[in-house]
Formats: C-alpha cells, structure tokens, sequence
C-alpha cells in the first residue's frame, strides 16, 4: 500500500473520463443491496480491506480517504468523521465499451436517508461539473499556456465543495478551504456572520449555472505568482431572480487549490 497526502493526479484524471453515473444510494434501514453493490457489509469492513491490499494508493484530501485501485480502474471514497454522512464508501468503477468511457458508482451509506441521497447527489453534481469543464474549452490569460487535466479538475472539485459547503451552512467547512491570505483578512466569525446574513435574506435555494472558466498564469498583478483560475457563475436564489458570482483559487505548492476571493452581486433588490 503507498500513501500519499494529497489526492493523486491519476484519481483526477479519472473523474475526467466520466460521461455517465450511476448511483445507489441506501434505504431507510441497512439495506444488503447496498451493501452487497460495493462488496463489503459495511464501510469499516470496506475500508480495513482495502487498506491490508499492497497494490492500492491511499491519499487523503480534506479528511477524506481514498483509495485507488490502478490494475482496476477503480476508486474508493470514504467520508471523513466529520461528514454529515459518515460513514460512507462510494466506490467508482471505470468502463469502457464499444469505445465509450463510463463510470459505474455504488454508495453504502450507514447515515440517515436525507443526508445519503444528498451524499449522491453531490458526487453526481461534482463529475457533472468536471465533465462540463474538461469539454469545454478552458480560456487562459497568458497566451500559450494551459492548465492541465488535473489542474482543471482539482479546481472544479475544490469549486464545488466550497459553494456546497456554504449552502448545507456548513460555514466552518467552508472558511477552512480559503488562503491563508484570505484568512489573515477574514475570520471565521466575520465569514459566518455575512454568509448566514445573506441566506436568510436571499430565501436559499440557490441554483447555479455551469461556470465559466478563467485561467492565469503569474498574473503581474497578482500578489503572488502561480496558478489562478477564475469561476464566473450565473445564480439565483428562493428571493433573488438573478446574481452573479466570481471566486477565484490559487494553486497551493501540493497542487490543491485554495479559495483566494469570492465576489457576489445581485441583480435585484434585498440581497447582496
């Protein structure tokens, strides 16, 4: 078994491939469907497997372990303790036929039934994600260079977590993925404080469209160099009918990304 401290660029590129999902999520009570689907009775048992195979990598990222298996195509979530669904296993299995790249997924899942479906649900939205920027064409600011695959869908990844997180008001979650930069400027209560202040005025419920993607490269007005990349998202929420959101990351020398600057506006009254 090899361990790593960050998620690996072969887990990323992997999510690159998928065109197709397909979950399942468990019942009201311990389902054996669920279990059966990842092979294992349960998430402890998956996990103390996988970890005693010596031709697996194990990284973690952000608390969650993962576990790739190379000679399969396979890889393996596990939620960290804090996750509202701890515990959990998804376990994604690469296929190709007929020329077509798919991923098959299986989630068992020991939480209660709302917090496992939206468990799902967010690994659908973040390979949705991924899938949209990976074939969509990236613009870049500097001419030549180009982000890679890897790069495209850790940001994508590290996007999508953070705006999840602000929405489930998961707020100490959220602040944790910000710079340091950004910390230094900004406290936890201060970031809880603006972000409750406009769930409550906006009604929730945000829907987002598939953002658009900005990259730079040592920006000359940058305060530091290195990789940037820039999300312009359409929204609206339950009160507000049109907004619009800009959040840029800065690559971090692990190759995560972190939240460097969030920018919203409102294009109707009440909140902004």
């Amino acid at each position: 078994m090899r361990i790593r401290n960050t998620t690996t660029a072969a887990f990323m590129l992997v999510l690159l491939l998928l065109v197709q999902q397909i979950g399942a999520a468990r019942s009201d009570t311990p389902a054996a469907t669920a279990g059966d689907g990842i092979g294992y009775p349960t998430v402890s048992a998956a996990l103390e497997a996988l970890l005693a195979r010596n031709d697996v990598t194990v990284s973690d990222h952000d608390g969650w372990t993962i576990v790739e298996i190379p000679a399969s195509d396979e890889i393996w979530s596990f939620t960290p303790e804090n996750h509202p669904a701890h515990p959990a296993a998804v376990r994604r299995n690469v296929v190709s036929s007929d020329g077509e790249i798919s991923i098959e997924m299986r989630v068992h899942c020991e939480a209660n039934k709302v917090e496992c479906d939206r468990l799902v649900a967010e690994f659908k939205a973040l390979n949705e994600q991924i899938i949209e920027s990976s074939r969509s064409r990236s613009d870049t600011g500097t001419g030549k260079w180009a982000p890679s695959e890897a790069q495209t869908a850790w940001a994508t990844e590290t996007l999508s977590r953070f705006t999840q997180a602000k929405d489930d008001a998961r707020y100490r979650d959220a602040y944790a993925m910000f710079a340091s930069a950004t910390k230094s400027l900004l406290t936890l209560e201060q970031f809880t404080a603006y972000e409750e202040n406009f769930r409550q005025q906006s009604g929730g419920d945000p829907v987002r469209s598939n953002p658009r993607i900005t990259w730079y490269k040592d920006p000359p007005n940058a305060g530091a160099p290195g990789v940037y990349a820039a999300f312009d998202i359409t929204c609206r929420y339950r009160n507000i009918e049109s907004c619009h959101e800009v959040i840029i990351l800065h690559e971090q020398p692990n190759g995560a990304f972190a939240v460097l600057r969030q920018e919203r506006k409102t294009d109707s009254s009440g909140a902004n």
